[in-house]
């Protein structure tokens, strides 16, 4: 199973990753671009604008929506919410992730975003200076 952040480039990415693989592609606001650490002050940079569902239903035919999410996250994502309201949607997420039939998920999402969701995981505090590097992986057991 992939879960996919809404913005082209990972979408791009999930795309080709799983060409010619026969498996569950979910869209998420929920693993969408997050400034790490945290500023409820800072503004979404154009890149890391989501894309509009009915543009990834229409260029990413083979990809689910999840639905079950408010327009409100549809529309802005997770970038610059406030850190509790982060931290529910995060438990929120993770629950569905272990409520999930597949055994492993593969997550296509952000630096920021992966850090935020380590730092829920782990219980650790972790830093900028725990980014995992440009196009790295990283596989946890939860």
């Amino acid at each position: 199973m992939l879960v996919i952040s809404p913005l082209r480039r990972t979408l791009q990415t999930a795309y080709y990753w799983s060409e010619g693989i026969n498996c569950k592609k979910t869209v998420n606001p929920l693993v969408s671009p997050r400034i790490f650490p945290p500023v409820t002050e800072g503004k979404t940079l154009p890149c890391d604008e989501l894309l509009e569902r009915k543009k990834i239903v229409n260029e990413f035919p083979g990809f689910q929506l999840e639905n079950d999410l408010s327009e409100e996250l549809w529309n802005n994502g997770i970038n610059t919410i406030p850190n509790q309201e982060f931290q529910l949607l995060a438990e929120k997420f993770l629950k569905w992730c272990r409520l999930q039939v597949n055994s492993k998920i593969y997550i296509v999402s952000h630096e920021g975003t992966i850090t935020s969701f380590r730092q829920i995981i782990t219980g650790k505090k972790l830093s900028r200076d725990d980014f995992l590097g440009e196009a790295s992986w990283l596989n946890m057991n939860y």
